[in-house]
C-alpha cells in the first residue's frame, strides 16, 4: 500500500457527537466512534483509541498520563497489555496477606472482599476517586497493590515502589531479595 496515500487519506470523526454506546457481546466495546475518510465511513472502538493513546504517550507525543488513570482504564476495559506500564514493580503475584504477621491467602475477589470487609486501609481512593486496593507481600512484607479486582482480568498483585500508610513500609533490601517479586513458581 502507498504510504503517501495512507497519510493523505486521514480519518476524521464523522460528526461532533457520532459515538454510540453499544452492548455488543462479540466485540466487547463500550463505545464505538463513527469515522470517515475520503472514501469510506467506518467505526473505531474505544479500546483501539486507548491503545493509540498509549502508543502516543510512549513515543512522547503527549504528556504522561497518571498511573492511576492507566490502571483504571486497563481494569475497566480489560486491556491487559497495558499493565506493564503500571507504577508497580516485579512479577504478578496471586497471593497476599493483610498484615505482616498474617496468613498467606490465594488472591480472588471474594477472598479479598471477605478478608478486608471492603474497608480502609485495604480499600482507598486515588486522587481521581478511583478505588485502589492494597495488601502485604507474603514473603518480603512490603506493600502490594491489587490490580484488576473488579475487572475482566484475573486479579493479581504487584509490589508498590513506596510505603503505603497503615499497610506496610517499603524496604528496598527486602524487595530485592523477594522471590515473589523476581520470579519463582509460587508467585508467578
Amino acid at each position: 500500500m502507498n504510504p503517501k496515500y495512507i497519510f493523505e487519506n486521514r480519518a476524521v470523526q464523522a460528526g461532533p457527537d457520532n459515538a454510540e454506546e453499544v452492548n455488543c457481546l462479540d466485540c466487547d466495546e463500550e463505545l464505538v466512534f463513527a469515522m470517515r475518510d475520503q472514501h469510506h465511513t467506518f467505526s473505531i472502538g474505544l479500546r483501539t483509541v486507548l491503545q493509540c493513546l498509549m502508543l502516543a504517550e510512549k513515543k512522547g507525543k503527549i504528556p504522561l498520563l497518571s498511573d492511576s488513570w492507566w490502571i483504571s482504564i486497563a481494569c475497566r476495559h480489560g486491556i491487559e497489555e497495558i499493565i506493564p506500564k503500571f507504577p508497580t514493580q516485579g512479577n504478578k503475584m496471586h497471593t497476599y496477606q493483610l498484615r505482616e504477621d498474617g496468613d498467606e491467602k490465594e488472591l480472588s475477589r471474594s477472598s479479598f472482599e471477605e478478608d478486608t470487609r471492603k474497608c480502609y486501609p485495604y480499600y482507598q481512593q486515588s486522587c481521581e476517586k478511583e478505588s485502589i486496593h492494597f495488601a502485604v507481600c507474603p514473603e518480603c512484607k512490603n506493600p502490594i497493590q491489587i490490580i484488576g479486582l473488579y475487572s475482566h482480568i484475573r486479579p493479581f498483585a504487584m509490589h508498590c515502589a513506596c510505603s503505603i500508610p497503615r499497610i506496610a513500609s517499603f524496604d528496598q533490601d527486602s524487595y530485592a531479595n523477594c522471590t515473589l517479586a523476581h520470579g519463582n513458581k509460587k508467585g508467578t
